[in-house]
């Protein structure tokens, strides 16, 4: 039988654990959240295609720096190409000008004609040149003009100049190619100005030295000609 003294000496039985979970958030995990984070901010956001390509290709030379884009394939025995010019086709380029010129008062005397595989632009002498070789204002004002409408043609280029009263004081040799090479030179400078990034050719002569077979306003004794070639030169 149990006494009253064991009964006070026992000892009260403890209350239940209560387990308890505690979070723990190491780096690997904010990391992991961060990038959902922004994953999320991405995909919410409108893709700029350009930004992204370029952000792909600089991680993946960063990434791969002995990465280099292949050769072309090049055939062990390959004859050369050739250097074709990019010119246009003389039809075509004098419908174009004509058309152009048309719309351009101050080149109203614009001549165009054909000779073999070649386009002529005519523009007579008058009131071009003010001396010997300087340009006058509406002189330089209408190659600049000119300039501007042929810029962009590819074909080869020759600029000549025929002079009607050639320097008489001069030597025979240079009296008529002296001054017509001065000014077909200033021509030509004016024409690089103006925008003309292929090589000009200059000539000059005085009226008994030029082609026959020109008629009209064309075939007037003082004139500047500009020459189109079709085909390149051998």
């Amino acid at each position: 039988m149990t006494s009253l003294r064991d009964i006070r000496s026992t000892d009260p039985p403890s209350p239940p654990a209560i387990s308890r979970r505690s979070w723990i958030v190491i780096f690997t995990d904010l990391t992991a959240l961060l990038l959902a984070f922004f994953v999320l901010l991405f995909a919410m956001s409108g893709v700029q295609p350009q930004l992204w390509q370029a952000t792909a290709q600089s991680l993946s030379r960063t990434l791969n720096p002995g990465w280099e884009p292949a050769p072309p394939p090049v055939a062990a025995f390959n004859a050369e190409r050739a250097d074709a010019a990019p010119g246009s086709d003389l039809d075509y380029l004098q419908a174009v000008l004509a058309e152009v010129s048309d719309d351009l008062p101050i080149l109203a005397d614009l001549q165009l004609g054909r000779e073999f595989r070649a386009l002529v632009l005519t523009l007579p002498m008058q009131g071009m040149f003010d001396d010997h070789a300087t340009l006058t204002g509406i002189g330089e004002q209408r190659l600049a003009t000119l300039g501007g409408v042929i810029r962009n043609v590819g074909n080869a280029l020759r600029v000549r100049v025929v002079m009607d009263h050639p320097d008489v004081s001069a030597e025979p040799e240079a009296a008529a190619w002296a001054p017509a090479l001065v000014r077909a030179a200033a021509i030509g400078n004016v024409l690089r100005r103006a925008g003309h990034r292929r090589t000009i050719e200059i000539y000059g002569s005085d009226a008994g030295m030029a082609e026959q077979g020109m008629e009209g306003p064309a075939a007037a004794a003082a004139r500047i000609e500009f020459w189109f070639l079709g085909e390149e030169r051998g």
